[in-house]
């Protein structure tokens, strides 16, 4: 009869940290130590100290998954449980944000300046900045303007 508690247990961070930002990367490897084996690991989401799901040894939290208090605790085949960890900040984000069509585009000549303007969205994380698209202009001055937009 195995009455032992394993051991609490040590959290890796193999991409990410603990640094309560998103990330599109967490990958958390669990490890505790017992005499007849770990069965599965426990978390707790909320730190009420309540296992709200279970995980093997290799977490990786799922698109939109984010908790300000996550914890972890070995349970041995026994039934046995170890301590919980101390509290995780985890908050992923594998989408891809949404990005509108530009406006303001012209193909007629103007001696002002154009204002091209697109949005960014992204539910989870927010946008912390846009790049990527280029504008050319090409004038012919014999047969005036020709615009074209390259992106």
């Amino acid at each position: 009869m195995d009455t032992s508690a394993p051991g609490t247990p040590g959290v890796t961070y193999n991409g990410g940290g603990n640094s309560c930002s998103w990330k599109n990367n967490y990958n958390i490897t669990l490890s505790s130590t017992d005499n007849i084996g770990i069965s599965t690991y426990e978390i707790d989401t909320n730190n009420d100290g309540t296992a709200d799901a279970t995980t093997g040894a290799n977490f990786v939290p799922g698109n939109g998954y984010h908790s300000h208090n996550v914890r972890f605790r070995a349970v041995d085949h026994a039934g046995n449980r170890s301590g919980w960890t101390g509290s995780h900040h985890i908050h992923m984000d594998t989408a891809q944000p949404s990005c509108t069509t530009p406006t303001g585009q012209s193909t007629s000549w103007t001696k002002g300046n154009r204002t091209i303007t697109q949005g960014c969205s992204d539910s989870l994380s927010g946008c912390s900045s846009m790049q990527g698209t280029t504008y050319t202009w090409d004038a012919k001055v014999d047969t005036g303007f020709t615009g074209k937009v390259i992106t």
